[in-house]
């Protein structure tokens, strides 16, 4: 009906347009006979002339009469009309012819088994090939960046379990020597002064054995001995055990190993087995009795979990950094130092140098290393006879070439040499 109107309304407008232009027309053919008449009037005035001036032979003057101006008749433009296209009427469908019943089948099984997609009235758009693409790399590179995570976490995990295996009963047997007395005094010295009249330290297997001597026994100490026969029991396990080292207040407390070179031991537990986690291990440049070395060179790796070096990073504070102590345990005796600097360095930058042409060399390299701390020493001396200990670790940074250091002067010890 819609459209029926529309039709009708279009061409009453299209009668209307020819109407106004008829009369337009006959508008402007009435102006050009009134203009015709108009002109027609001196033509014949103009014969009037001619006939009159015949009878005396005398110059007749013409007169023509004026051309009228031509009209430029501009046609009128119609207005444009609005076309409003018919809807088209809507196709029917064409149904497939109904299938009949099978044997026992229900109306609305019939229905189910006859449904086709077309039947929903929708189309479904094709498929576009790079979207596809584009949808199946980000699911394989999120996929793959899933599994990658999943792993790293279940190996961390694993490798952590197998550090505090390895490293937990250890830790137990040094926890309880004591480091330091009530009045933050060091009691080693004491100790292994004591030791030093003692004619033999017996091993840890011959201490379970026969029981710890009693604390009032003369000569004897129950801390030094364990201490010593526990170093004693690790070269059972691995003569590469070059000693231990605890840093009371923090993580730091391990064996310490050194081989022939300064690989292995960086996946390698103090035990030989494969760990990520690898040990505390000594330069293989180091001399095993310390005293020797103006540089014993120390490293471990900065695990994020708070073991091995991580606590190197600790010491940019400035609290822990004047008030640690770190002991290093050897067959040779206890050997104390304190921090005099901690810095990022790169790791060819020659701060782990074990050797010195001379006294001079020495004291430049030790003075460098002090000026680059970022926490500046109070009330230490170095010199040209400072024995000092350095402990390096890498920084948190996956694959870089930048490591912490920490370096220590030796301030205490007790030797047997």
């Amino acid at each position: 009906e819609e459209g029926e109107e529309a039709r009708e309304a279009q061409k009453e407008e299209e009668e209307k347009a020819a109407e106004a232009a008829r009369k337009k027309a006959e508008k402007l053919a009435a102006k050009r006979e009134k203009k015709k008449a108009e002109t027609s009037e001196p033509e014949e005035k103009a014969e009037e002339v001619l006939v009159s001036a015949a009878e005396p032979e005398e110059t007749v003057l013409t007169v023509a009469p004026e051309e009228p101006e031509p009209v430029e008749v501009i046609p009128e433009v119609p207005e444009p009309v609005e076309v409003i296209p018919e809807e088209a009427e809507p196709e029917e469908k064409t149904h497939r012819p109904e299938e009949p019943l099978l044997e026992g089948e229900s109306e609305f099984d019939r229905s189910i088994r006859v449904f086709r997609e077309e039947d929903t009235g929708t189309v479904r758009e094709p498929k576009k090939k790079g979207a596809g693409i584009v949808r199946a790399f980000f699911l394989v590179f999120f996929g793959a960046v899933f599994i990658i995570s999943t792993w790293s976490f279940f190996e961390n995990a694993y490798e952590k379990y197998k550090s505090d295996k390895i490293y937990g009963k250890l830790q137990e047997q040094f926890e309880d020597i004591a480091f330091e007395d009530d009045t933050g005094e060091s009691t080693l010295l004491t100790l292994l002064e004591a030791d030093r009249k003692s004619p033999a330290t017996p091993t840890l297997d011959e201490i379970l054995e026969n029981g710890v001597p009693e604390k009032d026994d003369p000569g004897r100490d129950v801390d030094l001995e364990r201490m010593r026969a526990s170093l004693t029991s690790l070269a059972n396990i691995n003569p590469d055990i070059y000693g231990w080292i605890k840093i009371p207040g923090t993580t730091v407390n391990y064996p310490i190993a050194q081989s022939d070179d300064n690989e292995y031991y960086l996946d390698h537990a103090y035990t030989g087995d494969n760990l990520t986690n690898g040990s505390i291990y000594a330069d293989y440049r180091c001399d095993a009795y310390v005293p020797n070395n103006r540089n014993t060179v120390l490293y471990g790796h900065n695990i994020t979990t708070g073991t091995m070096f991580h606590a190197v990073e600790d010491f940019f504070d400035r609290d822990l950094f004047d008030n640690a102590k770190i002991y290093l345990y050897t067959y040779d005796g206890v050997f104390i130092y304190k921090a005099f600097s901690v810095h990022e360095t790169a790791y060819d930058s020659g701060y782990i140098r074990p050797y010195f042409t001379d006294d001079n060399d020495f004291v430049a390299f030790i003075n460098a290393l002090a000026a680059d701390s970022d926490v500046k020493a109070k009330d230490l001396t170095l010199d040209a006879d400072s024995k000092i200990l350095t402990m390096s670790t890498c920084t948190s940074s996956v694959r870089s070439t930048r490591r912490y250091a920490l370096h220590a002067v030796l301030v205490d010890s007790v030797t047997d040499k």
